[in-house]
């Protein structure tokens, strides 16, 4: 007897089409950042009797770009860069969430004067809905947050009380 292979070929060809795009928009390499419109400036972080650390990192400074974040990245090392900070026109109380991001961060808030106020680490959340990924409130009005990779934030110096401030693009 002859078994007919073609509808199992194509079943199995179209599985791996939809693994394969699934995987590309699940996945954001330091191209797809950029291609995505994400920006890189040095960050330089001052703390108590340190030499100032000075790192370039990737920049999200438009609503769009703070939506979108690290989702969909799983590159630990971020495509080359230690983290990703979030840049406020004015001071904001927003919440962050970890909605797509599977990497767990460390979020940092840097205050109106330039200082860490606070951290935390966050969870991922792939697959959930904002309903279902937690959301991790500020600790009160920030300028800035920076997202790292968890366990990375002292190694950058941010702790709290260090000063942050952001320059040129790098």
């Amino acid at each position: 007897m002859i078994r007919r292979a073609g509808p199992v070929i194509v079943l199995v060809a179209l599985l791996l089409i939809g693994c394969g795009s699934h995987e590309s928009e699940s996945t954001r390499t330091e191209q797809q950042l950029q291609a995505d419109g994400f920006g890189c400036r040095t960050l330089t972080v001052t703390g108590d009797g340190q030499a100032p650390l000075t790192e370039c990192v990737w920049v999200a400074d438009t609503p769009e770009l703070q939506r979108r974040g690290l989702m969909g990245v799983d590159d630990p090392d971020l495509g080359g860069r230690p983290g990703m900070v979030f840049v406020f026109e004015s001071p904001v109380e927003a919440t962050f969430w970890m909605k797509d991001t599977p990497l767990p961060l460390t979020l940092v808030w840097v205050g109106r004067d330039g200082r860490v106020s606070g951290t935390r680490d966050m969870e991922p959340c792939v697959g959930g809905s904002v309903a279902t990924c937690a959301a991790v409130p500020p600790p009160g009005p920030f300028s800035m947050a920076i997202e790292v990779p968890r366990g990375r934030a002292p190694g950058l110096g941010l702790v709290p009380g260090a000063l942050v401030s952001l320059g040129d693009p790098c």
